[in-house]
């Protein structure tokens, strides 16, 4: 009886942390893509802002001279 009950919590025991596995990789994946997302929301930024910045400067310049 032993060996049964030993096997059976065995089981149990894969086929939870078989679940929770899963879950914890579907969080993962879903991080990873949050993460890649504000990324390429930051680098975008940083560009326009960047353009913004020179497009200031060069009308600086006209307005008020070198």
């Amino acid at each position: 009886m032993a060996l049964k009950e030993e096997y059976r919590t065995l089981v149990t025991s894969i086929i939870d942390k078989t679940r929770i596995l899963e879950s914890a990789t579907a969080i993962k994946t879903e991080t990873e893509q949050a993460l890649t997302q504000a990324t390429q929301h930051v680098e975008y930024n940083t560009a326009s802002l960047r353009a913004d910045q020179a497009a200031l400067a060069a009308l600086e310049v006209q307005i008020f001279g070198a």
